[in-house]
């Protein structure tokens, strides 16, 4: 059964779709947490702590105002401190791997080839001799 004209579900089982997204000052304290600890540690306990929100709660809303979830955020977010690194430094990649909270140089490689599509020494190497 719908409510008249609304289209929306009635009874005790009927849910409106989950719209709340953090508020201004949540986001810019997660972005500075997230960034002063890209290390493998990041959770999404420590992260909905840094919120003042619940987990449940927190994994909702994180994704409602960012369009994905805390750790393709965090993953993204490693992945632009290497492309950073990797033009702003001579370090090698297992250096900048670790620096960016990775495991090792073969973590930073399958994850950048996902998000980037190539790997982090031929794309290094395009934007370093541009």
């Amino acid at each position: 059964m719908t409510q008249v004209g609304t289209g929306v579900p009635t009874g005790s089982r009927a849910r409106l779709p989950f719209r709340t997204r953090l508020a201004p000052w949540r986001v810019s304290r997660l972005m500075a947490h997230i960034d002063e600890n890209l290390e493998p540690g990041v959770s999404v306990v420590k992260l909905a702590h840094a919120a003042c929100l619940s987990t449940s709660h927190f994994s909702k809303s994180f994704k409602s105002t960012f369009g994905c979830g805390p750790h393709a955020y965090v993953m993204r977010r490693r992945i632009e401190l290497a492309q950073a690194l990797m033009l702003s430094s001579s370090a090698s990649l297992a250096e900048i791997a670790f620096r960016c909270g990775l495991v090792d140089q073969s973590h930073l490689s399958r994850v950048f080839r996902r998000w980037t599509g190539e790997s982090p020494a031929s794309w290094r190497s395009a934007r370093v001799a541009e």
